[in-house]
């Protein structure tokens, strides 16, 4: 039993550590791309708002916690349990989740 309950642990260090590092290198390259492409070609830069890189790194956060969501409402449901305990939910507060992560991504 200890060795299970070891693996689970490890393997949830990958679910807190992958997200973090996905979001900081994406983040890192799409800035470091957009303000270095600023200062050798100002001419192309000015192109792409900066809103518009600040916009595709929202959607990308939004796609890395749902997705990081999904793997775990899986895992639990293949281990017999459920991550909302006895409680389902519904598909009318999984819509309103959505849209309120949406109008907070495109609100900003």
């Amino acid at each position: 039993m200890k060795g299970t309950l070891a693996t689970s642990k490890d393997r949830l260090r990958a679910y807190v550590i992958v997200p973090v590092v996905v979001l900081l290198l994406a983040s890192t390259l799409a800035y470091g791309t957009y303000f270095a492409l600023a200062a050798v070609r100002p001419e192309v830069a000015t192109l792409i708002p900066a809103g518009q890189v600040t916009f595709g790194l929202y959607v990308l956060i939004a796609i890395v916690e749902w997705s990081l969501a999904i793997s775990i409402m899986r895992r639990l449901r293949r281990a017999g349990g459920s991550p909302m305990g006895p409680h389902r939910p519904r598909w009318p507060s999984v819509a309103l989740q959505m849209a309120a992560h949406s109008v907070d991504v495109c609100g900003r």
